[in-house]
């Protein structure tokens, strides 16, 4: 789950949280804390030892592959971004200039449909791809935190579907950008492999798709 946490003139602070897998990860707490107890007071025959033991390894593997904690902090005074993330137990951060930040796209997943869609937010820097959660996810707040970064980065806000396209397509990601097309346009499928093809050639020959509706002949 992504929310801004604070957006101001100066500041934007967007944070991602997976609030189902910390609650997984919290029962696994509570079920190694009713082992230990049964253990403590002579259980160890009792068949509910292994179901405890069981779920408790569950949960953490759960929480070490599923959980995510990111903060995002863009600084609009010192034109620089300061992010941290946590996966499981594993935690990066690092600046970016605002500079650096080429592009603000969605980005969908393999296997995406439109009728339940999981994209993740992806800064396109000078040093490659920064996604603001590793995972991705259904929630509607992807498009809308997007657009606000990009208005934040002084990027126009309405080419956010263009550029997310065009940077499957120049990852060599086709599949995945009639995806997204499909999706956001609701158009056909024969209409977004043309636009994908057309915005191919265009890269080839030095041209860009700007100005006008994506999904556009």
């Amino acid at each position: 789950m992504k929310n801004i946490l604070k957006d101001s003139k100066n500041e934007l602070v967007v944070i991602a949280r997976s609030s189902l897998i910390a609650w997984v990860g919290g029962m696994g707490v509570a079920f190694l804390l009713y082992l230990a107890y049964l253990l403590i007071r002579g259980h160890s025959g009792d068949e509910r030892i292994i179901g405890l033991a069981g779920a408790s390894v569950t949960c953490a593997l759960i929480f070490l592959t599923g959980y995510e904690k990111s903060d995002f902090f863009f600084d609009l005074p010192s034109r620089v971004l300061t992010w941290s993330r946590q996966r499981g137990f594993f935690r990066r951060n690092g600046t970016v200039p605002f500079a650096a930040i080429e592009r603000v796209v969605l980005q969908s997943c393999i296997g995406n449909d439109k009728y339940y869609p999981s994209h993740r937010i992806v800064l396109i820097t000078q040093d490659g791809e920064l996604p603001l959660t590793v995972a991705y996810e259904h929630d509607d707040m992807n498009e809308v935190i997007a657009k606000r970064i990009r208005s934040f980065l002084s990027m126009p806000p309405d080419s956010l579907l263009e550029d997310s396209v065009e940077s499957l397509v120049e990852s060599g990601r086709n599949v995945d950008a009639i995806r997204l097309l499909r999706e956001k346009e609701g158009i056909s499928l024969e209409e977004a492999h043309d636009t994908v093809a057309r915005i191919k050639k265009g890269k080839k020959s030095g041209k860009r798709t700007r100005g006008s509706r994506i999904g556009a002949p």
